[in-house]
Formats: structure tokens, sequence, C-alpha cells
């Protein structure tokens, strides 16, 4: 069914206009261009421009321009405690001590869209749709200045809503209203919603690998602090050694199909039997022998359905692709080149004017990924994340393929080389004359983005809201010779990279890695771990994207971010009775670096932890649910056979011992991100609230309830996500409050459920504002 725009979402407000603000320039030129809210006739306001063009004022940053919003919305929530006649100290530290109010709101509406005055109402029935991200509500924003209050019906003016420039740009189009035309300018310029990521996992495990080579980790441990430097041996380091708070945490998101399709746990203290342990009480992990339990990856109906999916896009997607390689001829124009290629730079090319035509050379494009057939799970009762009434939670270690995480490499060099060669031979004979006329040209293309300033009624200070930006770039329009090279893409686990990268240290690298993840794991007899993993396959694809920009989410009036509502899901895991549990004294091998084309690097063993006896682990396609009740999962479907090498390890007990373990009870485990901590409503400031109670609400839209509103099912983490984890951190330590940055999410779905009866939903938005703790700070509600 179509979405459908609706302005009864639109927050309503009676108390007056917002605060005015005089956007400089402005082409306006009605004397009753805001009506009776408009304090300039025609003639002051052109001088008023003209005045700030030319103005000498004081000009001011952004942050100056919010600070003074903040503060002039902050008179009631956080009003001002000196008098006119205290000294400017007492007024900075006054300023300073409003500006970090908990109370203070940061985020809000201050713009207002000016209507003609003798415009059509707005009404639901002809509202139009802005830009949305994915969730599909319809208020967003890129920035702050992207909202407004706008009249539905210019005349009234006691009764303003909130909208976006992209929603009433598409009204004032569709009704041929062009009264506000700096309004409707800006909104063209607006950035359009695009989906945002993490900082890249592959730049963190290049950190970790640097770490190793240089020997920085080895100083680390206490076993190597008389290390011998730099080494060209990796080596899996014992589980949750000095280096573990170290080691990158997964936030990417994982394609399900994609997930290993067998997990080995290893769980010297038995905590797969859901009991818990004191998260406080340190253990030693080489004082335990090492248990080792398989387990498979356990999908739903919902989840093979959304498998099958990313499959078929895959395959159409390079099926596509693989079309309009093959289409492409010798020679083609610069606008339509094909997929999976680069120009050769000549040093000619540089100069603006006509040249030759430029040489484009095709590389075969990167392989599809494969399935990895297996993982290992570390588990440590030091390292407990959290406990509940029905399960517990672990910071665990995550050992997969690397190249499940670092995508394969492209060596331009060889491409290069491989194109001159067929170059040569073509032109053996003499170069066709096409490929020496100046056909082409370089062009210099200019852009230039204005500075934008503004200033506030009755304040004489210039607020420069977007600096001047000049940018000059060279590009190429013409018609392209085209080579086609053999050149693919390069991943040391299918053989080892060439002599151009294996120069390089950052290319002798193992061929696994390890990340942090969440396990949580249920006690015995209780669904809601099962249940869990059915709402997380069942989550739509926006739950776990994080946006740019800002949504206005009913039955809040201001906007707040669009991060990921529900940490990454890394699947769900049970225990695979077929295969006996095995307890082994852990030996760690040492992962040779071998050698590759290139003479220094290449496979070699991997360094990994002792395994079930045999070389291989079949998983079936039907599948079994461990000890954990009905069969509410079905295996994942078209699951590879698992195989790994056998490796030396000693046995610690007898056989019977592994009957033994098979008697006890093995939690399902869940495997996610890493969200960070519980909150506490006391140390949140009004526009974290807002956030946090945003997450709810936006769960709500997508048609779903919590049912299970609680601080502790909160998450927050320091932020922002797209930092690198040092710069995230070292926000955190700001002495300014206001430079600290979180990411919020919501945990705990064991109970969560579809709705189809409004009242539901209506209670729980009741509970998150009482909860939170905000109502009566910056909710309030439309009765």
């Amino acid at each position: 069914m179509p979405l459908k725009p609706d302005y009864q979402i639109d927050v309503e407000q009676s108390s007056g206009p917002a605060i005015q603000i005089d956007a400089i320039p402005s082409s306006s030129s009605d004397g009753d261009r805001w009506g009776k809210d408009f304090p300039y006739t025609p003639e002051e306001f052109e001088k008023l421009k003209q005045e700030v063009f030319n103005s000498k004022r004081p000009r001011k940053s952004k942050q100056d321009f919010f600070d003074h919003l903040i503060l002039l919305h902050a008179q009631y929530d956080a009003p001002s405690e000196v008098s006119e006649n205290a000294t400017d100290k007492e007024k900075e530290a006054n300023r300073i001590r409003r500006l970090q109010s908990p109370n203070t709101r940061h985020r809000f509406v201050f713009s207002t869209w000016p209507r003609d005055p003798k415009g059509k109402p707005i009404t639901p029935g002809n509202s139009k749709l802005g830009k949305m991200a994915a969730n599909e509500i319809q208020h967003w924003g890129a920035t702050l200045f992207n909202f407004y209050y706008v009249r539905r019906m210019p005349d009234f003016g006691g009764l303003q809503t909130t909208s976006t420039g992209s929603k009433l740009a598409a009204w004032m189009k569709a009704n041929g209203e062009d009264y506000a035309k700096d309004e409707l300018e800006f909104a063209e310029e607006e950035e359009d919603p695009e989906e945002i990521f993490p900082c890249d996992i592959a730049k963190l495990v290049d950190t970790i690998e640097m770490r190793e080579r240089t020997g920085i980790s080895r100083m680390l441990r206490p076993s190597d602090r008389k290390g011998k430097g730099k080494g060209k041996e990796f080596s899996r380091p014992e589980p949750f050694d000095a280096t573990f708070k170290s080691l990158p945490i997964l936030q990417q998101r994982l394609a399900l199909h994609l997930l290993p399709t067998t997990l080995y746990v290893h769980d010297p203290y038995r905590l797969l039997r859901g009991r818990g342990a004191s998260r406080y009480q340190e253990h030693s992990w080489s004082s335990q022998p090492d248990i080792v339990h398989t387990y498979r990856h356990t999908t739903s109906s919902a989840g093979r359905e959304k498998m099958e999916k990313e499959k078929k896009k895959l395959i159409l997607d390079r099926e596509i692709e693989e079309a309009l390689r093959k289409g492409a001829k010798s020679e083609e124009h610069s606008s339509a080149l094909p997929p999976y290629g680069f120009y050769i730079p000549r040093v000619a090319d540089s100069i603006p004017g006509p040249t030759e035509p430029w040489v484009y050379a095709m590389h075969e494009p990167p392989p599809l990924p494969s399935i990895p057939a297996e993982a290992h799970l570390y588990l440590s009762p030091s390292h407990m994340a959290g406990r509940g009434n029905h399960s517990f939670a672990y910071h665990a270690e995550w050992d997969i393929p690397r190249d499940l995480l670092v995508p394969d490499v492209l060596c331009r060099q060889c491409v290069i080389d491989e194109a001159q060669k067929i170059i040569a031979t073509e032109d053996a004979e003499g170069t066709d004359p096409k490929w020496t006329t100046k056909r082409g040209e370089v062009v210099l293309e200019e852009y230039v983005r204005p500075e934008f300033v503004t200033n506030i009624q009755n304040e004489p200070d210039i607020f420069v809201l977007r600096e001047r930006i000049e940018l000059n770039t060279l590009n190429y329009e013409g018609p392209v010779r085209i080579i086609r090279t053999t050149v693919g893409y390069q991943n040391l686990a299918r053989g080892g990279y060439c002599a151009h990268l294996s120069e390089h240290d950052r290319f002798k690298h193992s061929l696994r890695t390890t990340v942090r993840v969440t396990a949580k794991l249920s006690m015995q007899g209780d669904v809601h771990l099962d249940r869990e993993s059915l709402n997380y396959q069942a989550f739509p694809d926006h739950f776990f994207q994080h946006w740019n920009g800002y949504n206005v989410v009913p039955p809040l009036h201001e906007p707040v971010p669009v991060g990921a509502l529900v940490p990454q899901y890394y699947g769900y895991y049970t225990p695979n009775e077929d295969i006996p549990v095995r307890k082994k004294k852990r030996v760690v091998v040492v992962d040779e670096v071998g050698q590759s084309d290139g003479g220094d690097v290449g496979g070699g063993k991997e360094a990994d932890t002792a395994q079930p006896e045999g070389n291989e682990m079949d998983v079936d396609e039907g599948g079994d649910q461990g000890q954990n009740g009905d069969n509410q999962h079905g295996d994942q479907s078209g699951s590879e056979d698992a195989s790994m090498a056998s490796e030396p390890a000693t046995d610690v007990k007898e056989d019977e011992d592994e009957v033994e373990e098979k008697f006890h009870y093995r939690s399902p485990i869940i495997l996610m991100e890493n969200c960070g901590s519980p909150i506490s409503t006391d140390a949140l400031n009004i526009d974290d609230k807002h956030e946090c109670a945003s997450l709810f609400y936006r769960f709500h839209h997508a048609g779903w309830v919590h049912n299970s509103v609680a601080p502790r099912n909160v998450l927050f983490q320091p932020g922002p996500l797209t930092e690198f984890p040092l710069f995230r951190k070292n926000n955190q330590l700001a002495s300014n409050p206001l430079h600290r940055v979180f990411s919020f999410r919501l945990i705990d779905f064991g109970r969560s459920e579809l709705f189809e009866d409004p009242v539901v939903r209506a209670k729980e938005e009741a509970t998150v504002g009482t909860t939170l703790e905000f109502w009566d700070l910056g909710c309030r509600r439309c009765e």
C-alpha cells in the first residue's frame, strides 16, 4: 500500500509564533510577508538587507547563533539568576550555567515558513510528501534549519504546525505559492536522506594488526613484556588478556546470509548452563581446561526469507553490472562508462582544454561474498555485561574469518601494467588516429557556495551560518578508449597478494580476526530468548540503520537524531547435539606468515584453539533446537559444510566426562552488538531524554510495542559512532557537557510484538513519558 501524506501527525501549537529569524538575503517584498508578525515594511527590509551585506558589525559563528536561540528558549526551564547590573564575569558564568542546565533544550524548531496571506489552506487532503529516511516518518530534515513552524491557514496566526522544508516546498510548488522564495531555495539545497555507517571496521582491524606487527600488543601482555619487538608471526593470544579492551567492537551490520554456519563456543567456566557468574570476580582463562561446544546458526522463516532476498539482490545487481560490462565497446562516451574501472592518469590531462581521448582501464569485479563455515566464541565470567530476570549477557570475543569484515583489495598498479601491455599490443602496427586526435576536453568546473549570514531581531550581531566555499575540479568530457584487463581483487585466503602489495607491511596479516560482541544466554526453561531471536529476524531493515538528519516523531515536538533503534544482530545459535562436547587444554598455534606470489606473504596455519576431533563438521539443513523447547526456528537453509583443520590438543578427562556434559542444559545464544550501559534518567538532559523516548516512538511508528519500558532496556555509549573509538572516548572526557555526544539503543525484545489496537500504543507512549521523566519539561502533548 503506497504511503500517503498525512498532515494530521503535525504538532499543533497555539502558543503564538516561534522566535522570528530574519534570514538575509530575502527576496520577498510584500508588506504582509508574515502578516502582522513581520516587523518591517518592504522598504525597511530592503534597507536592512543592504546594511547586513555592507555592515561592519561583529560577525559571530553558527554556534553563537544557536547559543543565543537556546538561551531565549530557556527563559522558563533555566531562567537567568543575575541582574542587568551584574559583572561581565557573573553574566558569563550565568550564561554557561543556563546552557549546561539539563533542562535546557538544544534541539528545537526555531524557524517560521512565511505564507502568502492569500494562500490556500494546507489540509490533510492536499498535503504532500517530503524527503524521508527509510523509516518513512514524514518529518525529516537534514539540519535543524530545515524544520519550520507554518500556518496551515495563512490568515489565522494563533495556530501553527511543525513541518519540514522539503514537505512544505513540495506543497508550495503543487499549489503555485512561491511567496517564501528564500525558503524554497534553501529547501532545494537540502541534503538528501542517506544511510551513514559506524567507523570502518576494516580500519580498526588494520590498527590491531599494526599493533601486533610492531610488538605494541605483546608489550601489553604480562607474559610478553620482555617482548622481542617487531615480528612476522601472528598468534591467537589468550582470550581476555590485557589487550581485550583494545579489540574493536563490531558495530557494522552483517547480512544475515553471511553469518557463520557453525559456532565453536569455548566455555571453560560452564556459563552456557545459564546460571550466571559474578561480574566482579576475576577468572584466569588458562586455569581451566577449555570446554568446546558446537553450535549452529538457526533462522526463522522470516530470517530465511530475508536471506533469500539478500542473495537475490546480490545476484541481480551483479547480473546488471555484467550486462553493462559485456555491452561496453572499445570506445564509449565519458557519461556512459561501464562499472569497475578507472582512468589511467596522464600528466597532460591536468590542463583544461582539448585533449586526446582518455584511457579507461576495466578490471574484474570483486567476488561475491561467501558464507563463512565457522567462527569461535570465547566466554568468561569476568566479563558479564548484564543480568536480567530471564537471561545473562557477556562481553565476548568473536573469532571470525578476516575477509568477513575486510574487503578484498585491488592493486591499481597491476591494472595499469596490464592495460599498458594491451595498448602496446593493439598499437603495435600503429596507433589509430582517433586515439591521438584531440576529440575530448578537460573541463574546469567551478563551484561557489555563497556565504549565508543572518541576524536576529533587535540584536546588533551578524551570525555566519555557512561559510563561503570555492571548489575547482577537472572533469573529462568526450570519447573514451576502453581497455579490458583480467586483473581481479586479491585476498590472502585465496592465494596471496601480488608483488606490489606484498611490499607493504599492512598486507602481512592473519587470515582471522577477533572482535568484541555481546553474547546473550537464557536461563533453563525460559522462552524469552527464543522469542527475541524471532523478533530480531522480523524487524525491518531500518531498525538497524543509522541515518543522517533528524526526525520529529509524534508525540514529541522537537527534532531528534535518526540512529539505529536496536543492536546489530549477529545470529541465533543453538547447540548441535550430534557433536559431543570436548574438554581440551588450549594450545596456542603460531599463525606463520606464508609466502605469496610477491614473495613475502601467503597462507599459513590458523592460530586457534583445540577443536572437536575430526576434520569436518556437517551442518544439517533440517536442524535440531538443542534443549530449548519447541522448534520455533528452522536452520539456515542452504548451509554449507563447516570444515576446519585438526589442531594439537591434549585431552584432560576421559570420554565419560564428555557424556556428562551432554546431560546439562546448554543455552541458545544471541550474538549482538555491544551498545554500552543502561541509562540513568537522573543523568540525562532533556535532549537525551527526548532521544531515548523517540526510540520507543519510532518503534511504535513501525507497528511494534516493546512491552518492557524501563531504563535498563535503553543503552548508551560514547558517540558519534562514525568516529574512531579513541575520539569517542575523548568526547566523553570533555569538560563541557555539551561536547559529550551519546548514542542510544533499545534492547530486550523478548516481550515485544506487533500491535493493531492504537490504545496499546497510547498506553506505552504514556509509560515512556513517565519512565523517562520528561513530560513536564519538553513534550507538551496536544489535547
